[in-house]
C-alpha cells in the first residue's frame, strides 16, 4: 500500500498485491511502486493512470508475476475521489450518512496480463465520517480455527460496528 501527495489538491491512496513470491514478486511491487509515483502528478484521471502503469509494465514481468492494483485519488477542493481497480478486491465504502457500506466493484485484467487492457473509473462524493477501505484477499481469505474465511462480510460487520473510531482502531478491530 502507499499514499502518495501527487499534487497539492490530490493524495492517491493504492493497494496491491503481487503473485508469487520471492525476488522476482519484490521486483514487480518496487516497479509498479516507482511507476506509481512517476505518474501520480497529473489531472487525468484513475482509468488512465492505470492504463499508463499498465502499459508500463506489461512485457517487463514474467506472467507469473502481474499484480492487482487498486487506486484511489481524493480531490480535497471537490471532495471527490476517482477510483479505479485492475483486478483487485471491491473497494469498501461506508456512508456515515446512510449508514451502510457501498461496495464498488470493477471487473478488470490485473497489471501486467495484458497490454491492451482497459480500465474504468468511478467518481463519488465523500463526506465527514465517510471511510474508505481498500484491502487485499490475504484478509478476507484468511482462516479461522474453524476453516472459515474472514470474508468480505466480516470486514463490512467490523467497519459499520467501529465507525466511529479511527482508521487505526478500526485496523485493529
Amino acid at each position: 500500500f502507499d499514499v502518495i501527495l501527487a499534487r497539492r489538491d490530490r493524495i492517491v491512496l493504492t493497494t496491491a498485491d503481487v503473485a508469487g513470491k520471492g525476488i522476482q514478486s519484490s521486483m514487480v511491487m518496487m516497479m509498479l511502486r516507482s511507476v506509481l509515483h512517476l505518474v501520480t502528478n497529473t489531472t487525468k484521471d484513475s482509468a488512465t493512470v492505470l492504463d499508463w502503469i499498465n502499459k508500463g509494465i506489461t512485457g517487463k514481468i514474467d506472467m507469473d508475476h502481474y499484480a492487482t492494483l487498486s487506486y484511489v485519488s481524493y480531490c480535497s477542493e471537490t471532495h471527490t475521489i476517482d477510483y479505479s481497480s485492475a483486478g483487485h478486491q471491491p473497494m469498501l465504502v461506508w456512508k456515515a450518512k446512510a449508514k451502510e457500506i457501498e461496495t464498488v466493484r470493477q471487473n478488470s485484467d490485473p497489471i501486467g496480463v495484458e497490454r491492451s487492457s482497459e480500465y474504468t473509473n468511478t467518481t463519488l462524493t465523500v463526506e465527514k465520517g465517510d471511510i474508505i477501505v481498500l484491502f487485499t484477499d490475504g484478509l478476507v481469505e484468511t482462516l479461522n480455527s474453524e476453516g472459515h474465511q474472514y470474508g468480505i462480510q466480516t470486514l463490512s460487520n467490523v467497519i459499520m460496528e467501529n465507525n466511529t473510531k479511527s482508521a487505526k482502531e478500526i485496523a485493529t478491530e
